[in-house]
């Protein structure tokens, strides 16, 4: 008996978009998740340094940061000891 390959073909492309489809849907949910989660994790860092006098931060009328102006010469960073053993010694002055 002869068939279209059309008849076998086409389902066959369709269980495959469906599958794909499946995937990228939860692929886009978990990748929301993940930038919120940067997004949030990154206001608390650059608000602690904002805090500290380290940056000045221009935010936009939702609040999300648009611009991080780096202070040099702050004076407030801490500097690093002891060659890597994690010791660290308040800035000069302070």
């Amino acid at each position: 008996m002869l068939t279209s390959p059309w008849l076998h073909t086409a389902p066959g492309g369709l269980i495959t978009g469906l599958v794909a489809w499946a995937g990228y849907v939860r692929s886009a949910r978990d990748l929301r998740r993940e930038a919120a989660e940067l997004r949030h994790l990154t206001e608390i860092l650059v608000g602690g340094m904002e805090r500290a006098g380290w940056v000045t931060v221009t935010r936009n009328a939702q609040g999300r940061l648009v611009q991080l102006i780096i202070l040099h010469g702050a004076g407030t960073a801490p500097a690093a000891t002891g060659h890597g053993t994690g010791h660290v010694r308040p800035p000069e002055g302070s």
